[in-house]
């Protein structure tokens, strides 16, 4: 795969198969198309035909929100609001209960600052 602004392929020739329900990372060089597979697998960058397959279905093919609810994308670089951790936890999600977000904050490290 070649990006449009770029000068060579952030992927070429990569075969893989990731069994249902796992949960993997992918580290490399800078520039080594980590974050391009990834824009890719979940829609926010187009897809050529036939290049990459979700099961036996082609990626191109495939709905948005099928994508989206299947892959979760971590970027490299994280974003916080400028609010309370609290509300950073909840951001995207119904989180009305309280107790909620006091097991994310725990989970996170971060119960000691729910305060802040």
């Amino acid at each position: 795969f070649c990006a449009a602004n770029s000068k060579g392929h952030a992927l070429s020739q990569l075969t893989t198969t990731i069994p249902k329900g796992s949960f993997i990372g992918l580290v490399g060089k800078p520039g080594s198309g980590k974050s391009t597979l990834f824009k890719l697998l979940i829609g926010l960058q187009e897809c050529p035909e036939k290049s990459i397959y979700f099961g036996s279905q082609d990626l191109a093919t495939v709905s948005l929100s099928k994508l989206r609810n299947s892959i979760a994308y971590v970027p490299t670089q994280s974003y916080l609001l400028s609010t309370t951790i609290a509300d950073n936890i909840k951001f995207g999600k119904d989180l009305s209960m309280h107790e909620t977000v006091e097991l994310a904050a725990q989970k996170a490290d971060l119960y000691r600052d729910l305060g802040d």
